[in-house]
């Protein structure tokens, strides 16, 4: 099972502002708002506080799939084809 990836969402805690980035090392960047007076990035970090939103995939095992996997029956399915070759 592979899923694509999916932006982060960061929203301003000051003024509402929202923006979507993929970019995993300074989220904070992408949100242009005026609650900072200079540059966001002028301090190499973020200047106002933001939340960031991000998208989890989960897979659910019932307890009988799970012992399966622990004694190896079924754990070569759980590697990804790409990986397995």
């Amino acid at each position: 099972m592979h899923h694509a990836l999916e932006p982060l969402r960061v929203v301003c805690n000051s003024c509402g502002t929202a923006a979507e980035t993929y970019d995993y090392q300074h989220p904070d960047l992408c949100v242009e708002c005026d609650c900072c007076l200079i540059a966001h990035d002028h301090t190499g970090i973020g200047c106002r506080p933001v939340t960031i939103y991000v998208t989890a995939h989960l897979t659910l095992f019932d307890i009988n799939e799970l012992m399966e996997m622990a004694t190896g029956q079924q754990a070569e399915n759980l590697i990804p084809e790409e990986v397995a070759s």
